[in-house]
């Protein structure tokens, strides 16, 4: 494919990669099933034991509990660990691209 589209050779693995990457996460967000009792795979008692499971060990909890909330992204971002691991990885980023030139 080396010239197609006036593109390197390279430059159509990145893109064929990231179109099949974004199409299996679209099609994974509409197949995925989002709760254990949603599961078509699951018999009844199966869907119940895991759900009950769930609910025990404080893995899930009340609906709202469980509902997307930017307000806990936002708090997440706020946690001292998460600042210092994202200050790392710029760095590190721009470490392993010093000095090197094409």
């Amino acid at each position: 494919m080396d010239g197609l589209g006036h593109l390197r050779g390279w430059a159509w693995i990145f893109i064929l990669e990231g179109v099949f990457t974004i199409l299996f996460g679209i099609s994974a967000f509409f197949i995925l099933p989002r709760t254990p009792g949603e599961c078509r795979f699951l018999s009844e008692t199966e869907k119940s034991y895991v759900i009950r499971q769930l609910k025990e060990t404080g893995a899930t909890g009340e609906e709202s509990a469980d509902k997307f909330s930017w307000k806990e992204v936002g708090l997440a971002f706020m946690q001292p660990q998460v600042q210092m691991l994202a200050v790392h990885f710029f760095f590190s980023g721009e470490l392993i691209f010093c000095g090197i030139r094409d």
